[in-house]
């Protein structure tokens, strides 16, 4: 990493990802782009081990490790930007447009030349009349193999007799038994409420408003810096703000903020 740029932060990755979700094209990043969001991981993992060995519970510890999965995720997310990106410009220069590679570092630009190349190859073997497949859409995909099911008959130890005759009086209900097995008439009633009344209860759970996403807090200690969805922030002593329910709720429990109920 160059020496006259500063360490690439999570605030850093968290502007890319917006400005590449609102551009056509890919942004400006610098050079070592996805070298510095390596290093930058590798030193946030690092920031989880050494509050892990401290107190795995405390809020620290929790809150490197949530900044650790936003940093996760918003990586991969710039990933998925820029190389849709590129894969639509290597369509276009196959086609014979000129496009912008300014902006590419030299991973995306190796990436790029690749797509351009497997484009015009299969463009002038396709439309030129060289190539012609035989194989069919569904050689295409793998057939599954499909073992045969063997069913184990289990050996017969014991030696089997003659049939054991029971006498047909035995086995019917005598007249006098028979009262105490009525005939309910009001069976399928029964069974219609059993069955209406889950979906009485499945609607009043449909039209109970959904828990909401955020929680107004007030703040009783000063808290190191939080990852937040969007970018990092600071809270202070007697701070009221609204957070994300995970967030306020883990600084509830470690005492460190108060829930503010707002009776309308």
């Amino acid at each position: 990493m160059p020496s006259n740029q500063e360490p690439f932060t999570f605030e850093d990755l968290t502007e890319i990802c917006r400005r590449e979700q609102k551009s056509k094209y890919p942004v400006e990043v610098r050079p070592d782009f996805y070298l510095v969001v390596r290093e930058c991981r590798d030193r946030l993992k690092k920031e989880i081990e050494r509050e892990f060995s401290i107190d795995q519970y405390s809020l620290k510890a929790k809150l490197a490790s949530n900044q650790l999965i936003k940093f996760q995720e918003k990586s991969q997310q710039v990933f998925e930007f820029r190389f849709a990106k590129i894969q639509s410009m290597g369509l276009r220069a196959a086609l014979g447009n000129r496009v912008d590679l300014r902006k590419l570092t030299p991973e995306e630009l190796e990436f790029f030349n690749l797509i351009v190349e497997i484009i015009s190859s299969k463009k002038s073997m396709l439309i030129g009349g060289e190539f012609t497949s035989t194989r069919t859409i569904d050689n295409y995909v793998a057939p599954v193999k499909r073992e045969p099911v063997v069913q184990e008959v289990p050996a017969r130890t014991e030696e089997i007799g003659p049939p054991e005759i029971v006498p047909e009086d035995e086995g019917a209900i005598p007249p006098e038994d028979e009262e105490m097995f009525p005939e309910d008439e009001e069976e399928p009633a029964k069974v219609a409420s059993a069955i209406s009344e889950p979906a009485v209860e499945n609607e009043s759970a449909a039209e109970s408003p959904a828990e909401p996403e955020y929680m107004l807090v007030r703040i009783l200690a000063d808290i190191p810096e939080i990852a937040g969805s969007d970018r990092n922030f600071r809270l202070k002593k007697e701070d009221i703000v609204t957070l994300p329910l995970p967030i306020a709720n883990i600084l509830i429990k470690q005492n460190a903020a108060l829930k503010i109920n707002i009776e309308l």
